[in-house]
């Protein structure tokens, strides 16, 4: 289910009808929250167009009545379940009451978390539906609602719940299937990361020789012939392709600047032709000296051949040639240094090819190495998710055998399933349910609950008027049938004059099905506030506010009834007492609305026993006996014998004249009541 799009829609109730204004607004209590301005903080400019919407700040005056509401909604000590009827005409604020008391319950309860002594609940659940979207059987359109809406915030308590609905074994059966389907794609996706992990391990050698087309192979076999030469004229023999390709892996694989200089070292001396090479060298090198050092002390060594008579040619002849062992001295200088230059020209030819391909392999590399860890964390995440799935998988399989082992009967033999019970999509949605109540009641009562099972739903409905009257109906008894069980709160947003259209019937229904009505558009009456407040000119407003400050450690719920009030609400009962249910609903209304208006507590139970149980020409002598009452004056209620009698006790405890009393208390009765 979707989140519903809030709307709002006007109310109109069934009952009697007073022709005479609303009272002003009702008193301030505490509010939601605190205020967020700053003294510092400039206002915001006002909106040039304004959207019909839910959003935005409460410009309706709303806080008071949603403060009630939401410590109703979630205060540990009231009894379950209840409803909640936001009543208004279209346009009236239903919905933007609905979406603000759904944020003030959630604030709450999660403060409520923090303090160990709050009177209210921590792990309140919200679930909103919008009627438009409920398609199908009502009631199975309402547990899908619960499901979709509890399956995105505690997923694990609502798959508990939903055993509920299915038989025990089958379900072992399918989680087992769903068990053994997860491991499967484990093992496939565990296989595909060894896959990645081999190929990250072997990218090297895989782009050197397995690789067709890498920038090294297209290198090596585009300049074949070349390097082909130049390899066999160091003595390589055997594949050219192959041999450059060791040397380039071998080059790649060093590390450091000090495997290339030996690379370079080794390539002047240690292959084919490079150690002749320098042996020549050498060997010029020394025949230049050996020649040089003769010309240099040709005298001591013709010395010795002079003394004798068959030297002294000799030594006549080198002498006279001398200059021809200094030139080819110097010759042989020449000869090893051009042997070396040759050595170190050959080295080049025979590198250059050779470090090419280390650039094209490492760049290559670095490339390949990105994919590779791009693809090996994205598997790594796979396999951790998958091995999540599993874990959660194998758990449910377990919470399913279990389940399933208790329904087993002990005696060994199996029982024949009822042939009353019903397997409908109605039963399931009611089994659903159920299940939901238990677990949270269990949490309640201190037995071990389901996991994340949450202390209370609050079940919200707008948009009942977007479907048709009797489909609208039908939904309301759903709602009423369902969620009768002691962990729900149902809080709707609808029309009662539009829903009264389906028969006289749904009068009395409404009292059924609601057992705290509010009536919005009673509650709105500053408009020239509002209209300040949509200009942007606060200043302007008819009624300023004071900031009001949290208090979630305190709750009015909680005092309790003095004697005096005790004994107004028994004298009451007569009038208040038409049922059981507008007995209990004259109760609960005091209660929740003593804290409005506490200088006048006995007015206030006076006028709503008249509303709750009054009849219509008690309730008419009333509104006629107060529109025409002056200032200061007394109620003459002399043709109500019953209601002159409770009046003296009344007016016994109260401190201001009964006149002025009792419209400060209006507001409040008519905003908690069916009646118009």
């Amino acid at each position: 289910m979707t989140d519903p799009e809030l709307r709002d829609f006007r109310m109109a109730a069934p009952g009697g009808r007073r022709t005479e204004p609303i009272a002003p607004v009702i008193p301030s209590i505490v509010p939601l929250r605190p205020a967020q301005a700053s003294p510092e903080a400039m206002p915001a400019a006002p909106h040039v167009f304004i959207a019909d919407g839910p959003g935005g700040q409460d410009a309706l005056g709303i806080e008071t009545l949603v403060s009630v509401l939401t410590e109703l909604a979630a205060h540990k000590n009231v009894e379950l379940p209840f409803c909640i009827g936001l009543l208004g005409a279209p346009g009236s604020g239903k919905s933007f009451a609905l979406a603000r008391l759904g944020s003030a319950i959630d604030a709450l309860s999660a403060q409520a978390a923090s303090q160990h002594d709050s009177p209210y609940l921590s792990g309140v659940q919200i679930v909103r539906a919008d009627a438009a979207h409920l398609d199908g059987e009502p009631a199975t359109a309402i547990a899908g609602a619960l499901y979709d809406g509890l399956g995105q915030t505690v997923p694990e308590f609502v798959e508990e719940a939903l055993r509920a609905v299915r038989d025990p074994h089958a379900a072992v059966t399918e989680a087992a299937e769903r068990l053994d389907q997860a491991q499967r794609r484990l093992h496939l996706e565990r296989d595909n990361l060894t896959e990645v992990e081999s190929r990250r391990a072997r990218l090297f050698e895989t782009l050197l020789y397995e690789t067709p087309g890498s920038p090294v192979d297209a290198f090596v076999r585009t300049n074949r012939p070349r390097i082909a030469s130049r390899l066999h004229a160091f003595g390589f023999p055997g594949d050219p392709i192959l041999n450059y390709k060791g040397l380039v892996a071998s080059l790649a694989a060093a590390r450091g600047p000090g495997a290339r200089i030996a690379m370079e070292l080794r390539a002047l001396w240690a292959f084919k032709g490079q150690t002749r090479l320098l042996i020549y060298a050498l060997i010029l090198v020394l025949t230049g000296a050996g020649l040089g050092w003769a010309a240099d002390h040709q005298a001591a060594m013709l010395e010795p051949l002079r003394a004798h008579e068959t030297g002294a040619p000799i030594a006549a002849w080198f002498e006279a040639h001398m200059g021809m062992f200094t030139a080819l001295g110097k010759a042989a200088f020449a000869g090893a240094v051009l042997a070396v230059l040759f050595n170190f020209w050959r080295a080049f030819r025979f590198l250059q090819p050779i470090l090419r391909g280390v650039t094209l392999l490492k760049t290559e590399l670095v490339n390949r190495q990105h994919e590779l860890d791009s693809a090996y964390a994205h598997q790594t995440r796979r396999v951790d998710g998958l091995a999540a799935e599993v874990e959660r998988a194998a758990r449910l399989h377990a919470d399913a055998s279990a389940h399933a082992d208790k329904a087993t009967p002990q005696s060994g033999l199996l029982r024949e399933a009822s042939p009353f019970r019903g397997s409908g999509e109605r039963t399931k949605a009611l089994a659903f349910v159920t299940a939901l109540a238990s677990s949270i009641g269990q949490k309640r009562q201190g037995a071990e609950p389901a996991r994340n099972a949450p202390r209370r739903i609050v079940f919200m409905l707008d948009n009942l008027d977007a479907v048709p009257v009797a489909r609208a109906c039908e939904i309301m008894n759903a709602v009423h049938g369902l969620l009768t069980n002691p962990a729900f709160v149902t809080v709707i947003a609808a029309d009662p004059r539009r829903m009264a259209q389906a028969g006289p019937a749904v009068e009395a229904d409404l009292e059924k099905w609601i057992q705290v009505p509010v009536r919005i558009d009673a509650v709105v009456k500053d408009h020239a506030g509002f209209i300040a407040h949509l200009i942007g000119r606060r200043e302007l407003a008819t009624e300023t506010k004071a900031p009001l400050v949290q208090h979630t450690r305190q709750t009015s719920f909680d005092r309790p009834l003095s004697d005096e009030e005790s004994q107004l609400l028994i004298e009451l009962a007569p009038v208040a007492g038409r049922s059981a249910r507008s007995l209990k609903r004259f109760v609960n209304l005091y209660r929740l609305t003593r804290a409005i208006v506490p200088d006048h507590s006995a007015v206030l139970a006076f006028m709503l026993a008249l509303e709750s149980g009054g009849t219509p020409g008690e309730i008419e002598l009333m509104a006629t006996a107060l529109a025409e009452a002056k200032p200061g004056a007394d109620l003459d209620l002399s043709q109500q014998p019953r209601l002159s009698a409770l009046l003296a006790t009344v007016r016994t405890l109260e401190r201001e004249p009964l006149v002025e009393a009792m419209k400060r208390v209006v507001p409040v009765v008519e905003t908690f009541s069916f009646r118009m």
